[in-house]
């Protein structure tokens, strides 16, 4: 192959970016930078999350997610836990738990409807 693929960087709309960086701060993530109000970016350890400013975004109907997989599953779950974001309707955290399919998910949904899931194998199975 004459090249190789490095990441893959998802981009979401929001509405509001200092809505927007307080909920992904809350989870670690830092600010990068934007440009001129127009296109934000926040970094968390290898993830990046890329959004362009939508005033018009719809949350109900805003259909953008993205997987991130993460190490030490556990670990994260237990730095997260005591966040106090509401586990339903958005914004919202679904802590980590183990799923039909095998794997440890968690999963935010941020205030413009963005879904992220996080996940891992099994650590105790392997």
């Amino acid at each position: 192959m004459p090249g190789q693929l490095l990441s893959a960087v998802p981009i979401f709309a929001s509405s509001d970016f200092a809505r927007t960086i307080s909920f992904y701060e809350s989870f670690g993530y830092q600010f990068i930078g934007d440009n001129d109000g127009r296109y934000l970016i926040m970094r968390c350890d290898g993830a990046e999350l890329h959004f362009n400013f939508n005033p018009n975004v719809e949350p109900k109907t805003n259909y953008k997610l993205c997987y991130i997989r993460v190490l030490n599953v556990h670990a994260l779950g237990e730095a997260w836990a005591g966040l106090g974001w509401p586990t339903e309707d958005a914004p919202r955290y679904v802590p980590f738990g183990l799923q039909d399919h095998g794997m440890i998910e968690a999963h935010t949904i941020d205030h413009d409807g963005n879904l992220i899931i996080y996940g891992a194998a099994d650590e105790d199975r392997g």
